[in-house]
């Protein structure tokens, strides 16, 4: 999808898999898109979902006013990739899934009550992009009564390039009532992501799957 296509007012229930998949974008516009009730992932950009896409590139892409509720499911050999286990998959069973690249930005997400995070960051190899106005609430309770996490996670952020990039993402609100989503979870793999945060409001604890020191640039 290319050439100021334009993607928008769409609400998808029920999916099996994903309710929304995109990726190989350029110069393209999608918003106002809903997710409800879908066994996999809710919406997911720049994923590459066993190797669908020759290429999965999201560049130059405007993204905005994103809602994905009670999506995803525990993670079995049979679901894998898509399901969450904080131990085996900790992307998985997520709201909504981001891997965009150079110049996309991303306005107004909301993640709530989905089986695994409410938002998944992964950026792209020597990724550029912004992402702006986070809402979490209600994630991963049900993967905690089921014990595949120890804490309710409404976000999980990925390191996975090996070509540095920046992501910054700012304005992060976090549900901290009965069902609180301050918890972010950093999971390293590769070293070269680097994310900026500005405006996180909420009294945010980052835990990581490393035990080497993990610098996360934030400004309050």
């Amino acid at each position: 999808v290319t050439n100021e296509s334009e993607i928008h007012h769409i609400t998808v229930t029920g999916c099996n898999r994903f309710g929304i998949l995109a990726s190989k974008l350029w110069y393209s516009k999608w918003h106002d898109l809903v997710a409800r009730n879908c066994k996999g992932w809710g919406i997911a950009f720049g994923y590459n979902y066993l190797n669908t896409f020759d290429i999965n590139d999201v560049n130059g892409v405007c993204l905005r006013d994103l809602r994905a509720a009670q999506c995803g499911e525990r993670y079995n050999s049979a679901n894998a990739p898509l399901g969450f286990s904080l131990a085996n998959n900790p992307r998985g069973g997520c709201g909504i899934y981001l891997r965009l690249k150079n110049s996309s930005s991303c306005y107004n997400v909301l993640g709530e009550a989905n089986y695994g995070p409410g938002i998944v960051i992964e950026p792209s190899n020597a990724a550029r992009c912004n992402i702006h106005g986070i809402y979490l609430e209600g994630n991963m309770s049900a993967a905690l009564a089921d014990g595949e996490t120890t804490k309710r996670y409404g976000m999980v952020l990925v390191s996975s390039t090996t070509d540095s990039g920046l992501t910054k993402i700012s304005g992060v609100y976090t549900h901290i009532g009965s069902t609180p989503n301050n918890n972010i979870y950093y999971y390293h793999t590769a070293s070269a992501t680097t994310f900026h945060f500005d405006y996180i409001h909420g009294n945010v604890i980052f835990d990581s799957n490393t035990t080497g020191v993990v610098n996360i640039s934030v400004t309050d």
